[in-house]
């Protein structure tokens, strides 16, 4: 404590004293932070983002209060979401039969596809054609929407095919296909001669055989 004989001259440095403390400590946090960078959270993937909006809809009492426009909104909002962080192709701006034409062409299998136009075309029909499904059928949409993205697996394209993969044509067989009689026994013809001829001169001459033979 400072006492009631300090001198002015000591009051003023007992307080530079205090003011150089804070100083050098509010530097030292200062720089401590600065190498001690705070961790950002981990980023979640699409799936997690959508499974978790998808819990999100369901704790929001929507289907409870009948707002059940509002709900098939959400769904098929979460859906779009998921699929255009999956592919920038499959953009929100697209329309249902867009999107869907686009899913079909790369990227899910048969099955797949056919549950998510299912899903679709269901939020677009309570969406714009005011229909009134159950609060059960809503539910379930709801089920099918969040098990249609956990399971969803994206389609690798098939490798185009090297020179390894390539067949190897034979020459002499025009087109890859295997000649038939007649060509076959054109090419025979070329080595073996024509029919009725002997291996040693034309047609009616005696051969070497013949001759051992009258001999």
């Amino acid at each position: 404590m400072i006492g009631g004989n300090w001198s002015l001259g000591e009051k003023l440095a007992a307080a530079a004293l205090l003011v150089a403390l804070f100083v050098v400590g509010a530097l030292y946090l200062r720089r401590r932070g600065a190498a001690e960078p705070v961790s950002p959270p981990p980023t979640k993937t699409p799936r997690e983002r959508a499974l978790e909006a998808f819990d999100g809809l369901l704790e929001s009492g929507l289907i409870e209060a009948g707002e059940l426009k509002g709900f098939y909104s959400g769904v098929s909002q979460v859906l779009r979401q998921f699929l255009a962080e999956s592919d920038p192709a499959w953009g929100l701006d697209l329309t249902t039969r867009e999107i869907l034409a686009e899913v079909a062409r790369d990227g899910v299998t048969a099955e797949a596809h056919a549950r998510l136009q299912v899903l679709l075309k269901e939020a677009d029909q309570v969406k714009f054609a005011r229909r009134r499904p159950s609060r059960i059928r809503a539910g379930r949409a709801l089920e099918a929407a969040r098990d249609w993205v956990a399971d969803f697996v994206r389609l690798e394209p098939a490798p185009e095919p090297g020179v390894e993969d390539q067949v190897e044509i034979d020459p002499l067989v025009e087109g890859g296909v295997l000649p038939g009689d007649d060509a076959l026994a054109a090419i025979e013809s070329v080595f073996m001669g024509e029919p009725g001829q002997g291996d040693g001169g034309a047609a009616g001459e005696p051969t070497d055989d013949d001759e051992e033979e009258r001999g």
